[in-house]
């Protein structure tokens, strides 16, 4: 089920943010993404319009919006691969028809096994 993010989800998309961040950029340090904890509690979710997947009572993904930038879809390592994302992707456009995105340059595209543009 996908609903709006509520103040209570905050740890719960931290750890999703975290796992999902280290294990999808393997060029930054792990550190960076530890040393953004509090940026994305402060900062990042309370200026975006966020919504989390929920399974079986547990955040298992989520997306944010600032403006018509899809700033964040992150879903748990672990879970990915079953059609989450592609459904948290679903519901921002059904946010916001006209989406932008940017990724790091450095991503590679796993079906290609090559860079994304950014």
């Amino acid at each position: 089920m996908i609903r709006k993010y509520k103040p209570k989800d905050t740890d719960a998309v931290l750890d999703v943010w975290l796992k999902a961040s280290v294990e999808a950029h393997n060029f930054i340090s792990p550190e960076f993404w530890e040393s953004q904890l509090d940026n994305m509690r402060n900062i990042y979710l309370p200026s975006s319009e966020t919504y989390t997947y929920e399974r079986q009572t547990e955040i298992a993904g989520f997306y944010s919006l600032n403006g018509h930038s899809l700033a964040a879809l992150f879903v748990y390592p672990h879970l990915q691969g079953q059609g989450i994302g592609k459904q948290l992707l679903s519901h921002a456009k059904s946010k916001q028809p006209h989406l932008t995105l940017a990724v790091y340059k450095e991503n590679v595209d796993p079906t290609h096994q090559r860079r994304t543009h950014h």
